[in-house]
């Protein structure tokens, strides 16, 4: 445990150091060497195997826990928040290219993560999205709850719209297996009755609209 708090301390002292150098550095040496940095880096990610990209990865992941696990609350607190502030800025600066480029290789990075994972993981990632769900909702505002079902709604078009024939069967299939499971395993004995509730609602106004339409069509052909 020591010798692991030797060497954060001295890495931490080592990325104060080149601070402090970049800081005296002028705007156009510090976007040069920036571009310098990034380009040395895609250049060795690129010569890396399968097996090195993995070992960095599960390396860079082990690191980051073992620095989290020593900060206080309020350090905890300050990153997330700069992270979050970071990632706006960067955010804001794209262009829709870029942000289409970025959502694509995250969606990519979510389903390489998810088909790697346990059932138990599945079902505890699903869990928690949903809690966290739950909470923001929660204490969202009616205007916030209104805007958020647009933007939903809005996205599902867009998404709907660019699949494919064969997109568009998957999901429908993986949507019913869904339906079917939750049903199955889930569902309360109350819920159960909401929606049983809500079918024979819907069936009753389906059977009302098809007799009102036929009745009109007889009375408009009695008319002719």
């Amino acid at each position: 445990m020591h010798v692991e708090q030797h060497s954060i301390e001295k890495r931490k002292k080592n990325k104060e150091q080149n601070a402090t150098r970049r800081a005296l550095l002028t705007t156009e040496e510090k976007e040069l060497y920036q571009e310098a940095d990034r380009l040395a880096k895609l250049q060795k990610k690129n010569e890396e195997t399968a097996e090195q990209a993995l070992k960095r990865r599960t390396m860079n992941i082990s690191s980051k826990n073992k620095k989290f696990a020593l900060e206080t609350e309020e350090q905890t607190l300050e990153r997330r928040a700069r992270n979050l502030n970071s990632k706006r800025k960067a955010m804001a600066l794209e262009t829709e290219e870029q942000m289409l480029e970025r959502r694509t290789r995250n969606l990519n990075s979510k389903r390489k993560a998810i088909t790697l994972e346990t059932e138990e993981q599945t079902l505890e990632r699903r869990d928690r999205n949903l809690n966290s769900k739950r909470k923001a909702m929660a204490h969202e505002s009616e205007e916030a709850s209104v805007e958020r079902k647009e933007k939903n709604k809005n996205s599902t078009s867009k998404r709907r719209k660019l699949e494919t024939n064969e997109q568009t069967a998957t999901r429908r299939q993986n949507d019913r297996a869904c339906k079917s499971k939750r049903r199955l395993f889930v569902e309360t004995s109350y819920e159960k009755e909401v929606r049983r509730h809500k079918d024979q609602e819907r069936h009753k106004l389906s059977r009302l609209s098809s007799t009102v339409e036929k009745a009109t069509a007889k009375f408009l052909a009695k008319i002719k």
